[in-house]
């Protein structure tokens, strides 16, 4: 008996070991995230963790947030550099910057005043939109364009009429450092109706 408790206690040692290495390499800091950085002596070597796990499942956000006038939701037009986009509910214009990576200014624009056209909200007295950011397998010719697009598509759809829409964002890598401010349009990539006819909500 005391022999089994011995086994499951050098066990219990062992994984609880694992666990804190594991921890440790998450965290980035401490001794073993050190070692594995730089090991005992030699050229400085991939944290694993970071290199296996955390590349395979990428790192990376989005977020969108809104309210009767306003919504607001940011995406990737290149690796770790995010634009943010705006979309006026009473007028249907939307509009995005991204920021220079340098100086931390916005010196990319986009902008674009057809939405409520694109999906048949011009009549609407009041729209309700929605819009999300989505990953963009193909950066070149995507959806008609004919030059490079970001990484992260637009989508926005009006409840009223039942369109959704998405937008392709132009995008040169040279951006993410250009000097000189830059203004272009987004491009209407496609668009399909998820409802027919309007909403009508008993009273």
């Amino acid at each position: 008996m005391s022999g089994m408790l011995r086994r499951l206690g050098g066990a219990w040692l062992g994984a609880g070991m694992l666990v804190a290495a594991v921890m440790a390499a998450a965290a980035g800091g401490g001794f073993v995230s050190n070692w594995l950085s730089h090991g005992s002596d030699g050229p400085p070597m991939a944290n694993p963790f970071e290199a296996g796990f955390l590349k395979a499942v990428g790192v990376g956000a989005t977020a969108t947030h809104g309210n009767d006038s306003v919504i607001m939701c940011t995406g990737e037009v290149d690796i770790g550099i995010e634009a943010v986009y705006v979309l006026d509910v009473v007028t249907g214009e939307l509009k995005g910057g991204v920021l220079n990576i340098r100086t931390g200014r916005f010196m990319t624009a986009y902008s674009y005043s057809n939405v409520a056209k694109d999906l048949q909200a011009d009549s609407v007295k009041n729209p309700k939109y929605l819009m999300v950011t989505g990953e963009a397998q193909s950066t070149q010719g995507f959806g008609g364009t004919n030059g490079r697009i970001g990484r992260a598509v637009v989508y926005i759809a009006e409840t009223n009429s039942g369109w959704v829409a998405c937008y392709a964002v132009p995008w040169t890598p040279n951006r993410a450092t250009a000097s000189n401010p830059a203004s272009t349009s987004l491009v209407l990539s496609d668009r399909f109706q998820f409802r027919q006819g309007a909403i009508v909500r008993p009273q």
